[in-house]
């Protein structure tokens, strides 16, 4: 994370709080992060938050972590949920994730 341009301090005051299955899930997350031409992404399923004991806050708060990752085009985190897949999209320079999220619809 801190070679892809997250800030390292943030990142430590956010790891500092978080529980050992958090911290456990972060590094499963970690390892399947994928990235490409412009940008990272990363796909999760439910039943590996739920393995850990983890809410949909804590989840949130991990997924929070690669979005502070700068000079990526697009940070994309995919969520299987009961086998429907959602997604999420953000940017950290004037690309219109938007437009590219409703060609997927």
């Amino acid at each position: 994370m801190i070679k892809a341009g997250a800030q390292k301090s943030m990142i430590i005051e956010k790891l500092n709080r978080f529980s050992l299955n958090q911290l456990l899930f972060t590094k499963m997350m970690f390892d399947r992060i994928q990235s490409f031409d412009h940008g990272i992404r990363i796909c999760i399923e439910e039943k590996d938050r739920l393995s850990y004991g983890l809410d949909q806050d804590a989840s949130f708060q991990i997924q929070s972590l690669m979005r502070s990752v700068e000079d990526l085009d697009i940070i994309a985190v995919y969520k299987i949920v009961d086998g429907s897949l959602y997604g999420s999209l953000r940017t950290t320079n004037d690309i219109n994730v938007q437009s590219i999220a409703k060609l997927f619809g």
